[in-house]
């Protein structure tokens, strides 16, 4: 498996060095087909699979506010109204979605060359992958407009790809983002521009910074909404 994602990556190093350059003016890069629609629908199979028979067992839980870079700190506090996903922390070895570890593989050669070809010079700084986070949002369901990294929680960039076969345009839980690059007066950094509306595609990914440069909210699902998230840190957790 590993062999055939690294056979898809190969000679995608400019497409990756552009989407580095618009990770570093805008604040966020969209990716359209980045594992391409076979590996895409293998993993929709699997997570899907997976989510039907776990679904009522402790592993999904409503999604929460607080509790840490992970969510499962002291803090945690579970509101609809805020948010109203139901997620699980899976591994990227997890048997069941053989082809996770694959995906997360190629985001992480993704990032070095952004890091290294495009001159995202932040993204030499990760020391570390978090846990994938598998989210399912269903009739409803939303997330407010919040921010990943508020407190120096050590995520530094957001990525997240999306699992949605045969979405209709009205089926809702689409991902807003509000990129605000000087948020933190960075060097090089852009002017805020308007708010994005990013459809969750199938085979689609998003990468975003995680702190108050990337502000992002989630709209009322109106039909089941499937995604993956990771969070690459910069520092030890």
């Amino acid at each position: 498996v590993v062999r055939n994602f690294t056979q898809s990556f190969a000679g995608r190093e400019e497409e990756w060095i552009a989407a580095g350059k618009s990770l570093k003016e805008h604040g966020y890069v969209v990716l359209d087909g980045f594992c391409g629609a076979h590996a895409a629908g293998d993993l929709t199979a699997q997570l899907t699979a997976l989510y039907r028979t776990a679904r009522g067992t402790s592993e999904f839980r409503h999604g929460a506010v607080g509790g840490g870079p992970e969510g499962i700190g002291d803090d945690v506090r579970n509101n609809d109204s805020i948010r109203g996903d139901r997620r699980a922390l899976i591994d990227v070895a997890d048997p069941r979605a053989p082809s996770l570890h694959s995906a997360f593989f190629m985001v992480d050669q993704m990032l070095c060359v952004m890091a290294r070809g495009a001159g995202v010079g932040e993204l030499t700084a990760i020391t570390h992958r978090s846990r994938p986070m598998f989210t399912c949002y269903e009739g409803g369901a939303k997330y407010i407009r919040h921010i990943d990294n508020p407190d120096e929680n050590g995520r530094l960039i957001t990525c997240i790809l999306y699992l949605n076969e045969g979405r209709k345009a009205d089926d809702g839980g689409e991902l807003v983002l509000y990129p605000c690059p000087t948020g933190r007066k960075r060097k090089g950094s852009a002017s805020a521009g308007p708010p994005v509306m990013v459809e969750p595609l199938l085979d689609r990914l998003v990468c975003f910074w995680s702190d108050e440069r990337t502000p992002h909210e989630v709209l009322p699902a109106k039909s089941e909404r499937l995604a993956v998230s990771v969070w690459y840190h910069n520092r030890l957790p």
